[in-house]
């Protein structure tokens, strides 16, 4: 039900926390990712984590905004989300 739930979408597209962090992303700011992880995951992403995400930060062809929107989405459907909410 995560995966497709236009809720989610509002929530994520809503959520002042995210929005900074999307704002950020979009003007290019590093922490964006690591602002991400805290508002979703109460914890700051570890070297691989920001090692994958920057990867497909630059294959994606997205915009940054575009790709930290993926984060988050990403993160609300993985099992570390659901275990922890």
């Amino acid at each position: 039900q995560l995966l497709n739930a236009t809720d989610v979408q509002r929530r994520i597209a809503q959520s002042p926390k995210l929005r900074r962090a999307m704002a950020g992303a979009k003007n290019g700011d590093g922490g964006a990712l690591t602002l991400i992880y805290l508002t979703l995951l109460s914890r700051e992403p570890t070297v691989a984590e920001l090692q994958a995400a920057g990867e497909y930060a630059r294959t994606s062809g997205l915009k940054p905004f575009e790709v930290a929107q993926d984060m988050a989405w990403a993160l609300i459907n993985s099992k570390e989300f659901l275990y922890r909410h």
